[in-house]
């Protein structure tokens, strides 16, 4: 309930404010961190507990934000993420035999963000500085790729949480800034992955997954650190 209270709130202040000020921003994003948990569904708590580290990545990012007054805009911000890393990840049958092949696992993830920033008094003509904080929805899904094995998301559990950012602006010209911030979110999403073909080649040898299908469990965890370029308009 309180989110939806939320954006009430912030497409209030869009319908009625007089001051037209909008600001489009082009962001270059960088994440410290991210992790997939392969048996979050497990009993025990020792498998559940385990992830597969992803490590840091990059992803562009595009946001419109909008002055409600003085000091505080509402922001929407979009992005697409895609990442995965090589790993042991995968047990398979190869002449009656098990093993772990190399595979490639990882994410592909796109978040929706809306959030209030505050526009901190003490900023200047030329040198802004903003503190932020909303709510953002994602849709992600999982990557696993090894020779021509193919896999279909069956299952996808909606997930959403709330972020928190400080960025500043610097204006070389009169509408044009360039940008800095941090920001911190958590977003972690479950599938449910089914093999369309069990049975795969890889490097010239036949082999057949250990099951039919698995879960998942994507947690991008790290802080994210953005530089961009914003251009200010009024309408």
């Amino acid at each position: 309930m309180k989110y939806f209270l939320f954006l009430i709130i912030i497409f209030s202040g869009i319908l009625f404010s007089q001051n037209k000020d909008v600001v489009v921003n082009i962001n270059y994003n960088y994440t410290t961190s991210a992790k997939i948990y392969l048996n979050p569904t497990s009993s025990d708590p020792f498998l559940r507990n385990s992830f597969f580290q992803l490590g840091e990545f990059y992803n562009p990012a595009f946001e419109i934000r909008y002055r409600l007054t003085e000091s505080l805009l509402a922001g929407f911000n979009i992005e697409f993420l895609r990442h995965y890393a090589s790993g042991r990840n995968l047990t398979v049958i190869s002449n009656f035999a098990t093993e772990s092949i190399p595979i490639e696992e990882g994410f592909r993830l796109i978040p929706i963000e809306l959030a209030l920033y505050y526009q901190f008094p003490f900023s200047l003509e030329n040198l802004k500085f903003y503190f932020g904080g909303g709510v953002g929805f994602y849709f992600g899904d999982h990557i696993r790729q090894v020779g021509n094995l193919e896999t279909r998301t069956v299952e996808r559990k909606f997930s959403y949480g709330i972020n928190a950012s400080i960025f500043l602006e610097y204006f070389p010209l009169t509408d044009f800034a360039l940008t800095a911030g941090m920001k911190f979110r958590d977003p972690q999403f479950q599938v449910k992955i089914y093999y369309e073909n069990q049975d795969f080649e890889f490097q010239n040898r036949g082999f057949r997954t250990a099951q039919e299908s698995f879960d998942s469990k994507i947690n991008i965890d790290g802080l994210i650190f953005n530089f961009g370029v914003a251009y200010h308009f009024d309408f």
